[in-house]
């Protein structure tokens, strides 16, 4: 198994993943980082934060991974919201209306300020 093109931190409960890549392609690294994601929520991680800063290209194969992570945290209770997102990226979720059932940052500061209300509720 390859390393994750992904740092993973800690603020508080909110788990922040951002990438070390340019481009979210390989269908193998995506697979890899829905395991790694759906294993945080199993493993009790409700609040994540997928920072997108960097990456200017990614396959539609992504867009299930966070459809997944989605799906998971309702299960849960949970929350995700995204940020960051350059001009390309942001224009797919319009196009695929993603950006209707994901809340949207532009910067990673207000996202987790807005996570950061949601964590209080939760403990």
């Amino acid at each position: 198994m390859r390393e994750l093109p992904i740092i993973v931190e800690e603020k508080g409960n909110i788990r922040v993943l951002c990438f070390t890549i340019e481009k979210l392609t390989d269908i193998l690294i995506i697979d890899q980082i829905k395991s790694y994601i759906l294993s945080v929520i199993t493993g009790g991680g409700r609040i994540i934060l997928i920072n997108f800063a960097g990456i200017e290209y990614m396959s539609s194969s992504f867009l299930s991974v966070l459809i997944a992570m989605k799906k998971s945290l309702y299960q849960v209770k949970g929350k995700a919201c995204l940020c960051c997102l350059s001009g390309n990226i942001a224009r797919l979720f319009s196009i695929t209306e993603l950006d209707r059932i994901f809340d949207i940052f532009h910067s990673e500061s207000d996202a987790l300020e807005f996570l950061q209300t949601f964590s209080d509720q939760i403990d």
